[in-house]
């Protein structure tokens, strides 16, 4: 570590020597970082201050940028026609600028493509609404309710599921879902306790039991708040079970903010709603990631807010929801010593590091909701993970890219957030991004973090933002393994050496990637034309990679126990399941068997869209 930090020193002196203008005003210096963690916050003003270094910084870049074309100008009337490398040059700085203009309406476009997206979601949805209420009165002479003819038919295959955790309840609750981590419960669609399945479907709460080869409906409740005049503005579409407690997440456009609703579930099925909080956030939304969790019994979720100078205004605040509809402040979850740096970014201030991405934990289980919220300062991109430990998220050090006034390229930033508040967040810079949360691995065994990274994000004309919803998930061919050790990661100013990546085979597409045991599965899906039909498999611990043909593509991977299996689209419109088995001995993967579902294809894209039952008295 010490190397390490000679090292960066070393660099940082060189760079800020070489540079031509005048270096950027630390916020702090490498004395006044400490070796067991990120820089956190004094009070207000020192938030205030760091933001006015952003401000420095960016008008120092700006400077640069003015008196390099002044020049650029002078020698064009002094010497005639530009040479087509200035040309070349003059094309790159009008790009620049346009990246740079984005930068700064990424707030407004971030909302814009949202709500424009929700808004067709929305308008489909409520139409969705309309035809089902009539059929159910079309149907009402029959007595049989096609919402539950519906539930029926969707859970039909429901027994079949992952293997059975219990925990401590007055009724079992049971994981049905393939979940990430081993005791770490995510947000998802259905879950289950007892005898009983708890399903969220367009707006609605349903209780349904099951057993004697039946499904049988018990209690509905709408997962909006009691007299909500408006509850299309906001999107339900996670929820968490636990002793007896039923939390309804959704994102509310309405109240800017993450709504949370509480519901008490009798042990004969009977659901109760009890209180709606509101949680001051910006949107969460991923195309793969729930941001909710549930370990050890407190509730977690994903909170990003923006970074600026109405920053005290846009602190995570709870607020609770009266009887008739008004908003009552809780108080806020969080204060200054909770936000914290990377010492890269108090070092050489960052003047792209635009949002606090936040991790918030509540105790559900009180009589009155509690939160409390830890953030770490970022750009727009991220990705986030949970173990049973921490929560880790992966973001970018904002550093300019614009102008020589970094003395290095920092690259990509990890931030681990323990879930224990008494220890410290620390953080490592690194190289590449990761393409979602199954990315990532925690392994207690060795203490480390396995992390697959693909080259930068690909497609950035829709602006920083949309990256963590939409685009990480693409590679333009470079891939890694990165192993991490936790010990490794300190005040956020050391950096990955080279031996911390393994290369990965090229991909080229929308990868998909799974930690299974001491084993990693990699392939590509069929979005977008791709043809490839291969899974690629490398052990934790051996630098080799093993390609298996598939008939079929890739289009999801998951667990079958300590096994895999790769699903995705086969000829004829079919859709494949391949099992693939892993030797204990040798450490290399076997299909095992095929089977094609015809005229199929997968509805959900999103982590809990598979469910695994093994057989009686499998140990898997």
């Amino acid at each position: 570590m010490d190397l390490v930090r000679s090292f960066v020193a070393g660099t940082l002196a060189l760079g800020l020597a070489a540079c031509a203008s005048t270096p950027p005003k630390s916020f702090r210096t490498l004395d006044q970082l400490s070796d067991k963690g990120i820089v956190t916050f004094t009070d207000e003003s020192d938030v205030d201050a760091y933001l006015a270094a952003q401000e420095r910084e960016q008008i120092e870049i700006t400077r640069q940028n003015a008196a390099y074309w002044a020049r650029r100008r002078e020698r064009h009337e002094a010497e005639g026609d530009l040479s087509e490398e200035e040309l070349e040059q003059l094309l790159d700085e009008k790009e620049r600028q346009q990246a740079a203009l984005k930068r700064e309406i990424t707030d407004h476009a971030r909302r814009a493509l949202r709500h424009e997206y929700r808004a067709s979601l929305l308008k489909g949805r409520a139409r969705a609404a309309e035809l089902e209420a009539l059929e159910r009165e079309r149907l009402a002479m029959a007595q049989k309710s096609e919402e539950f003819r519906e539930i029926e038919r969707d859970l039909r295959y429901s027994r079949y599921d992952e293997s059975i955790v219990v925990t401590a309840s007055r009724a079992p609750d049971v994981a049905i879902t393939n979940t990430q981590e081993a005791g770490v419960d995510e947000g998802g669609l259905v879950k289950a306790t007892g005898d009983h399945l708890v399903i969220l479907r367009r707006g609605r709460v349903h209780v349904v039991r099951h057993g004697d080869d039946e499904l049988r409906p018990v209690s509905s409740i709408d997962a909006f708040p009691p007299g909500d005049e408006d509850p299309d503005d906001t999107w339900y579409d996670e929820m968490l079970l636990h002793k007896g407690m039923v939390i309804v997440i959704g994102y509310s456009y309405g109240e800017d903010g993450t709504e949370i609703s509480r519901f008490s579930l009798s042990d004969d099925g009977l659901l109760t709603y009890r209180d709606t909080h509101y949680l001051a956030s910006w949107d969460y939304y991923s195309s793969r990631n729930y941001a909710s969790r549930m370990v050890g019994g407190v509730f977690y979720t994903y909170t990003p807010t923006p970074f600026d100078e109405e920053w005290r205004k846009k602190l995570p605040f709870l607020e609770r929801r009266q009887a008739d509809g008004t908003r009552v402040k809780v108080g806020s979850t969080l204060a200054p010593s909770g936000m914290g740096m990377a010492g890269a970014m108090a070092v050489e201030p960052a003047v792209d590091a635009d949002v606090m991405h936040g991790i918030t934990a509540c105790d559900v289980f009180s009589e009155t909701l509690s939160c409390s919220t830890r953030t770490v300062l970022g750009t727009g991109a991220s990705e986030y993970y949970f173990s049973r430990d921490a929560a880790y998220i992966w973001t970018d050090t904002g550093h300019s890219q614009r102008s020589g006034n970094a003395s290095r390229d920092w690259g990509s930033l990890l931030y681990r957030i323990p879930l224990d508040d008494a220890d410290p967040i620390t953080a490592i810079t690194a190289k590449g991004d990761p393409v979602d949360q199954f990315s990532f691995y925690e392994d207690p065994e060795s203490d480390s973090l396995f992390v697959v990274t693909v080259g930068e994000f690909v497609f950035k004309d829709w602006g920083s933002f949309s990256l963590q919803m939409w685009e990480s998930e693409y590679s333009n061919g470079d891939a890694r393994l990165l192993r991490i050790p936790l010990d490794a990661m300190g005040n956020g100013i050391e950096t990955l050496t080279r031996d911390a990546y393994q290369p990965l085979p090229k991909l080229n597409g929308r990868v998909q990637n799974r930690f299974v045991g001491e084993h990693l599965m990699l392939g590509v899906d069929s979005w977008r034309g791709s043809t490839e039909k291969a899974l690629f498999v490398t052990p934790l611990d051996e630098p080799w990679v093993q390609r298996l043909l598939l008939p079929h593509t890739v289009g999801r991977l998951d667990r079958l126990g300590l096994d895999g299996i790769v699903i995705g689209d086969g000829l004829d419109n079919a859709l494949g399941f391949t099992a693939v088995e892993f030797d204990e001995d040798t450490k290399a993967a076997s299909l095992v068997s095929t089977y094609m579902l015809p005229a199929a294809e997968e509805g959900e894209n999103r982590s809990q869209a598979f469910y695994w039952h093994p057989e009686d008295g499998d140990p898997e």
